[in-house]
């Protein structure tokens, strides 16, 4: 089992945070408009939290490796993602994941952001800082 914070920011190679871009809205969910009717946004700092919630919330289509076209995730593991995501969202500033989830929660980032380098790479960082998840499962 491996102690992960999940409120740390997702930094730039300059040591800033790195920002997302999210449409500002009003008390009842409405999106907020300037006076040209375009939307607002906001620029909150990127945790990891929110990488694992975003790529949890809307999976990439798994792949059939014969034909290489997308196909739906199956029952088991779109279970096993909600359940994860539920735990992700409802715990305090850590989680304890086993090697497997570690595993799971990589492949979905990397698949969900696969031209982010930087963002793929510091939240592996942060999910397995030993790179020994992997080498766990092999076994």
């Amino acid at each position: 089992m491996s102690k992960i914070l999940l409120d740390v920011r997702i930094k730039t190679l300059e040591g800033k945070d790195m920002r997302d871009q999210v449409i500002k809205e009003d008390k009842d969910g409405q999106p907020i408009k300037d006076e040209k009717g375009n939307f607002t946004f906001d620029r909150p700092p990127i945790t990891l939290r929110r990488v694992c919630e975003q790529t949890l919330i809307r999976p990439t289509l798994d792949v059939d490796e014969r034909t290489g076209r997308e196909k739906p995730i199956k029952e088991e593991k779109m279970i096993e993602i909600y359940d994860l995501l539920k735990r992700i969202h409802e715990a305090a500033a850590h989680i304890e994941l086993d090697s497997k989830q570690v595993t799971l929660l990589k492949e979905m980032i990397h698949k969900k952001f696969p031209s982010s380098v930087l963002l793929v790479g510091r939240a592996f960082e942060l999910l397995d800082p030993m790179g020994k998840a992997e080498e766990k499962d092999k076994k």
